[in-house]
């Protein structure tokens, strides 16, 4: 209840401060989202945590920006992965206001599919909440938070929190937190777009409880839109989008990859293990 309180003052601040923005994105000439565009991006790596032995990581996500006049943006995305003992595919939606030169501050949700090994059905996972980001020059701070619900668990806190820095036009550093489902983690990543083409690469760090660690490095294509800076193209166009970011979220349910015990309410003592009500194994 508390935290579906703050979640619920939060979006409620959100709405009735929208006369404000709206009287300041008036105040620019740039709008929400200069142009239909888009992104495709792919990456691979690796993941490990304790009891689990390390695996590839692989997944690719496109996106699609939408201006809807000047004051509104809308982003589509979709994408699928391999996460060691999983598989996954998702979607999700932006709606926003932005003001490229100080501001973005919207609604973010997505919907994710889980499929474990030893685990016999799937687990569907979605996150609804708030986003903003502030632009200080050539620093950024940016913020997803709200609810997130399973199929199989109860509905939970969520946010991500990233502070970056770009040091060239080109070239953004950054470091945020992820909390999900109990599961907290640190990360660290980086882009790079090459001067000559709408091309860019990327890296992550990401360091987790229970010895949790992922490593990737991929490369993006940005299309649609005319030739810019990074800077630019993070402001001005696509947000980012919010898919596979909380592995943990869906591994915590299933004993962390390598199925175990899975909260169940359908079993008598809300529990499943290798398929079956834990109660009914116990039997077998």
């Amino acid at each position: 209840m508390r935290i579906s309180g703050i979640v619920t003052s939060f979006t409620f601040a959100l709405l009735i401060s929208v006369p404000a923005w709206a009287a300041d994105v008036a105040k620019t000439d740039l709008c929400a989202v200069s142009e239909v565009n888009g992104k495709v991006y792919g990456e691979g790596g690796i993941v490990d945590a304790d009891g689990v032995d390390s695996d590839g990581k692989f997944q690719g996500v496109g996106s699609l920006s939408i201006p809807l006049g000047c004051q509104l943006g809308m982003q589509f995305d979709a994408g699928a992965g391999s996460f060691g003992a999983a598989d996954a595919f998702g979607a999700g939606a932006h709606l926003f206001m932005r003001d490229p030169e100080s501001y973005l501050l919207g609604i973010h949700g997505t919907y994710e599919n889980w499929d474990f090994d030893g685990v016999s059905d799937s687990v569907d996972v979605w996150h609804v909440g708030a986003e903003a980001e502030f632009y200080f020059d050539n620093l950024s701070l940016e913020a997803w938070a709200g609810l997130q619900d399973t199929s199989v668990t109860g509905t939970d806190f969520f946010a991500r929190l990233t502070a970056a820095a770009y040091v060239t036009d080109d070239l953004r550093l950054a470091a945020g937190f992820r909390h999900s489902d109990d599961f907290n983690s640190g990360v660290i990543n980086g882009e790079w777009q090459l001067s000559s083409m709408p091309l860019s690469l990327t890296a992550e760090a990401e360091f987790g409880e229970d010895s949790y660690m992922a490593l990737t490095a991929g490369i993006k294509f940005y299309f649609g839109s005319a030739d810019k800076s990074l800077i630019d193209r993070h402001r001005q166009d696509d947000p980012v989008d919010g898919l596979f970011d909380f592995i943990g979220a869906a591994a915590g349910i299933a004993e962390k990859l390598d199925g175990g015990p899975v909260v169940d309410g359908n079993c008598e003592d809300t529990t499943t293990q290798d398929g079956c009500c834990s109660d009914d194994c116990a039997g077998t």
